[in-house]
């Protein structure tokens, strides 16, 4: 089945939004007056991307001045296409001829740069982190350097914050009629920008020969492409290469621990019960958080948040809300990409290796390395 390195190099700046939003009285979606965004996308938006852009190629997009018949044939192809749903966790999550995709990592003259665990500089022995000079690890400390993401190919090792910028802006929200007054319509927003040539990839596996590609990317296609993907009109270049299937990378060359002290270092975000934790015994991680919009191929109006709450005080089906627009999932807490999980025995580890390989892994979560 053809396998395809889909790579995203952003226009401009970008924005990918996280959990920055909150209900107002009228229990309506509305964003904080300040907003951040993330420095890479989730794996449900580079999804939901892809399967934007299966239609768009296809010219199998759901056009509303369409009459009855028109629509029923183009929603029955695009249910062979994109699947009926998006991503949600425990759901089908059938997507048509997307087969699966793999985490997201970084690309910089053809070299894949993937995460790093949080404690690569430092050592680990006795169930206790020291720096380079045998300093033992004391979190009052504030020594940051740990909580820091960063991404690595082989022994070159950067910080995050290295290749990914801050860009401020400032605004004043409009009034919806007008002379009507927004006194409290300012905001501040903060954009993100990739250093000169940086860009997002990941591997997707589609079952269809969907479009021309090159050997290597610096050969110019017959016709550039563009997608929007995030938030803020962030527009990005795309481009696709035919690959072997992917495979994790491998531990960081210069990454050693005892072989007596098992772990696992997690290449993605992972789903992971707190109860599931119980069996381990250290670890250096962080949390972050997820929620994903949800819709169908039935949905009305893909920019619409409908409200969760009639006008009774009762809450709405969650089927109607999705014929009518988005519905947002619930949140979860995530084990961070780049956190490392040390066991006391292997057979610990073991056991919640059984807990990472859920459905979900063919859409680039729960992905782990080991030693």
């Amino acid at each position: 089945m053809p396998n395809y390195q889909i790579k995203l190099t952003p226009v401009d700046t970008f924005f990918f939004g996280g959990e920055k939003h909150k209900l107002n009285d009228k229990n309506e979606l509305a964003a904080d007056y300040f907003v951040e965004s993330n420095p890479y996308p989730q794996q449900t938006t580079m999804l939901g991307m892809l399967r934007y852009y299966l239609l768009y190629r296809s010219g199998n997009l759901i056009f509303p001045n369409l009459d009855y018949t028109q629509r029923a044939k183009r929603k029955e192809a695009a249910l062979t296409l994109i699947g009926k749903r998006s991503f949600a966790l425990n759901g089908t999550n059938e997507f048509g001829k997307i087969q699966s995709i793999s985490p997201l990592y970084f690309l910089s003259q053809n070299k894949a740069y993937h995460f790093a665990p949080f404690d690569c500089n430092f050592k680990f022995n006795n169930n206790a982190l020291t720096d380079n000079k045998g300093k033992p690890y004391n979190a009052k400390d504030h020594h940051y350097p740990i909580s820091k993401q960063r991404i690595i190919n082989g022994t070159d090792l950067l910080e995050l914050s290295e290749l990914i910028k801050d860009v401020e802006h400032t605004g004043n929200k409009k009034a919806k009629q007008k002379g009507e007054s927004k006194s409290e319509g300012f905001y501040k927003m903060k954009k993100k920008q990739f250093k000169r040539g940086w860009s997002f990839a990941f591997h997707a596996t589609i079952d269809m020969e969907m479009i021309k590609v090159t050997d290597e990317f610096k050969i110019p296609y017959e016709e550039a492409q563009f997608v929007p993907f995030g938030g803020e009109k962030s527009i990005f270049k795309i481009e696709f290469k035919r690959v072997d299937p992917f495979h994790n990378p491998t531990v960081p060359t210069n990454y050693k621990r005892e072989a007596k002290t098992p772990f696992l270092h997690l290449t993605s975000d992972a789903f992971v019960k707190n109860k599931d934790l119980k069996a381990v015994d250290f670890a250096v991680n962080q949390f972050v958080s997820f929620r994903c919009m949800q819709s169908t191929i039935e949905t009305a109006n893909y920019n619409a948040l409908p409200k969760l709450i009639d006008k009774n005080g009762n809450k709405i089906d969650k089927e109607a809300i999705l014929k009518t627009g988005l519905f947002r999932s619930c949140r979860f807490q995530l084990l961070k990409r780049g956190s490392i999980l040390y066991f006391k025995n292997e057979n610990e580890r073991e056991e919640l290796e059984k807990k990472l390989n859920t459905p979900e892994h063919q859409f680039g979560f729960n992905h782990y390395l080991k030693n």
